[in-house]
């Protein structure tokens, strides 16, 4: 379905590819309403497989054995075991400051220094007194940031991993929390 800013203009779709966590970043720091679906955020495949776009390709956990890994096994066992939404589900992904959010999101991320993200983790047991619980591997931080809110109904904790650091622009102190919208 096509979706319209709030003066009934579509919303223009991202040029070129990239990945998922710069796609982000992109209305984080510039502003940006935009849409992409799998050709866009084409540049990450563990972004890919987060949102369900794609099966993750066979080979490609290999790539990470010495690098982040110590065996192949080791990093396929990393892959099983991130968030992700299913396969073929979606079809796009809309991503604006919540000031300009044409729709209801579905997860709004929050980034902060830890003072700041630790009001936010207070915030989410304030009437339930429920411990939040968070899983991380240092990788695929789009994963861990945007599938838990979206499984579980529960704000998640991420760090943001080695390509987001280079794509995304994160600071060195900064951590994100995931949160469901209709928590908020």
């Amino acid at each position: 379905e096509s979706v319209t800013d709030a003066k009934g203009r579509p919303v223009k779709k991202t040029r070129g590819a990239m990945a998922l966590c710069q796609f982000i970043a992109q209305s984080r720091y510039m502003g940006k309403l935009h849409v992409a679906t799998v050709e866009e955020v084409g540049e990450c495949q563990p972004g890919k497989l987060a949102v369900g776009f794609q099966a993750l390709p066979e080979e490609y956990p290999k790539g990470y054995v010495n690098l982040y890994f110590d065996s192949e096994e080791t990093s396929r066992n990393m892959f099983a075991s991130m968030p992700v939404l299913p396969l073929g589900k979606y079809e796009a992904v809309l991503s604006a400051p919540l000031s300009r959010m044409p729709v209801d999101p579905d997860v709004v991320l929050f980034f902060g220094n830890t003072a700041q993200i630790y009001k936010m983790v207070m915030a989410a047991g304030w009437d339930t007194g429920e411990r939040l619980t968070f899983t991380a591997s240092g990788e695929a931080w789009c994963s861990d940031a945007i599938c838990p809110p979206m499984l579980d109904g529960k704000p998640h904790l991420a760090f943001c991993c080695n390509g987001g650091r280079i794509l995304s622009w994160p600071s060195d102190n900064e951590v994100s929390i995931g949160v469901p919208a209709n928590e908020l």
